[in-house]
């Protein structure tokens, strides 16, 4: 496709208007707070919709809640029960657990070879390394406690998860299930995973310290890594003995490594490091409790009390008042994209109080959604104190997502590299971070790039912009071929040219992609209009217009900020 003329180009922040009344002059809500400007109610339903499940809503749901603002809740309840809904669980808690690492990236790269001889590598090491958030998913989705992803007996797994580790597993191969180690290790969720304890590795002398703390900051917010420890430059780290004698002795040490130690003790069962490419046969043995007067230094203990294995550990961190909290702050940092720091406490207590009801993560999601403090705008002055409500940016899998459910298409590619340890295989590029575009485009590679990005910038825009060209190129084209089953092109064909017909169907496309509802003679769809005119004129050829006017649209600030 040629590139935009000048013309088209600025056409394409006219195409709608990015004010907080819409086209059908819906007034925004009065918020408590005068500084504030709320959103309108199909505002809302934008941003509930694509904060729970990644997805715009339908032109159906954005009438009906134009119709009847309480409409809103009924919607946020059905989008909890939705499989995108998953797909939100497993990127917030990878962002805790740092467990996405890209396929053919250590500590990842499990081998194509034994019974996956000729299977993909992605393929294989997706599943393994969501094997955890799968988990999660789990217990979130069929509204369990949330503390069962540490309390579990049973894992979460595919049939190349349940090859890679020997489980026992009766689903479709496809399909997760719940399933079981056999190798004799007690179950305690994602406690006894044996991806979370490669992907946070051990050597001989860290004694899986690192596991340790792993685990305390993406279960209990606490991070040993940040406390502020004086440390004494009098010790000689190349000298094993100094080290270990002042581990005990010398209070700066001691100060974390009394609580951080035993703490490292419940892991020392776990195989400490291994490189996955190595693997000549499966299932690999990551459980060994021989393991443990080699790696560990002190007896298990969490924070004071005596400890004995993980499944103990599992519930006692379920019973710590630092879990639920930490899990409510990390819920908030997702959906207000602030970090983790930043978290009002008041408001943290506020629906920390939710979620104890009875560890429902899907009431406190609805808690925070709902929310007046979630559902604004902007401010009109920054001197006032709190912080400042913005637009929320698109994650990567939220903008696949979006324009897949829009247009059918997934930016992929077939990768036929010969890894050494089997072939790469098909790769989602807007969900891969080493191959992909996942890191340029804001998203974490859970090892060398480890917090999003919210903001805009030159590479996340030139990825949005190659993937709204592919997909406007995909749609007109499939809507043109199968009428009868059209994405986009409902109330006409992408061969019209005729104004009527045009303007009826850019209308429609404001409502899907951008989520407004306009008349077909409004400004919006005027500005719109302008471009598809511009384009036909000088290409001569409907299709090719609508693909410009399309990818403009799947450009605009309203899909990538909502």
């Amino acid at each position: 496709m040629r590139s935009l003329r000048p013309r088209s180009v600025l056409a394409i922040a006219l195409i709608a208007g990015f004010g907080c009344e819409s086209e059908r002059g819906e007034p925004a809500s009065e918020p408590v707070d005068p500084s504030v400007i709320a959103l309108s109610a199909t505002e809302k339903l934008v941003r509930v919709s694509m904060a729970i499940r990644g997805l715009r809503p339908s032109v159906e749901e954005l009438e009906r809640v134009a119709a009847d603002p309480a409409e809103l809740s009924v919607l946020v309840d059905r989008y909890l029960e939705s499989d995108a809904f998953g797909s939100t669980i497993r990127d917030l808690y990878n962002e805790a657990l740092k467990v996405r690492v890209p396929a053919s990236l250590y500590p990842a790269g499990f081998a194509a070879v034994d019974e996956l001889e000729g299977e993909g590598v992605q393929r294989i090491n997706v599943s393994v390394t969501e094997a955890p958030l799968r988990l999660i998913e789990h217990v979130v989705r069929n509204d369990r406690p949330l503390t069962e992803m540490v309390t579990a007996d049973y894992v979460l797994a595919d049939g190349y998860v349940a090859k890679v580790w020997g489980l026992a597993y009766e689903g479709t191969g496809e399909s997760w299930e719940t399933a079981e180690y056999l190798d004799g290790r007690p179950h305690a969720g994602i406690l006894s995973d044996s991806w979370l304890y490669t992907r946070h590795s051990s050597t001989f002398s860290n004694k899986n310290r690192g596991r340790a703390n792993a685990i305390a900051r993406g279960l209990l917010c606490h991070d040993f890594v940040e406390r502020h420890v004086e440390l004494d430059a009098t010790i000689d780290l190349a000298d094993p003995e100094q080290v270990n004698s002042a581990i005990e002795t010398n209070p700066s040490c001691a100060s974390c490594h009394q609580t951080l130690d035993p703490l490292a003790a419940f892991f020392g069962s776990y195989f400490p490091l291994f490189v996955p490419s190595f693997l000549e046969g499966y299932p690999m043995q990551g459980y060994m409790p021989e393991l443990i007067p080699l790696f560990t230094v002190k007896e298990p203990g969490y924070f004071g009390y005596p400890g004995g294995d993980v499944k103990h550990l599992g519930q006692m961190i379920a019973k710590d008042p630092r879990f639920a909290l930490c899990q409510t702050r990390r819920f908030y940092s997702y959906f207000h994209q602030v970090p983790l720091a930043q978290v009002p406490e008041t408001r943290a207590a506020e629906l920390n109080r939710v979620l104890l009801g009875n560890m429902s993560a899907k009431e406190l999601v609805k808690a925070i959604v709902l929310d007046e403090g979630f559902l604004v705008s902007h401010r009109t002055r920054d001197d006032l104190p709190g912080e400042p409500p913005s637009m929320l940016k698109i994650r990567p899998w939220q903008l696949a997502s979006s324009v897949a459910e829009l247009s059918g298409f997934r930016w992929q590619s077939d990768m036929p590299i010969d890894l050494g340890y089997g072939v790469l295989g098909r790769i989602d590029l807007m969900t891969d971070s080493l191959w992909g575009f996942e890191v340029l485009n804001g998203g974490i590679d859970a090892v060398n790039v480890a917090l999003p990005s919210h903001t805009m910038n030159a590479s996340a825009s030139i990825v949005q912009a190659e993937l709204a060209v592919r997909a406007a190129d995909h749609v007109v084209e499939a809507d043109a071929r199968f009428p009868g089953s059209a994405k986009l092109f409902t109330t006409t064909t992408p061969d019209a040219t005729d104004e009527i017909a045009v303007r009826d169907q850019l209308a429609l496309l404001h409502a899907a992609v951008l989520g407004e509802l306009v008349s077909a003679d409004s400004d919006p769809v005027n500005d719109a209009y302008a471009l598809f005119q511009d384009a036909l004129a000088e290409m001569g050829d409907a299709h090719r217009a609508w693909k410009i006017t399309l990818s403009a649209m799947l450009q605009h600030p309203k899909l990538v900020f909502y």
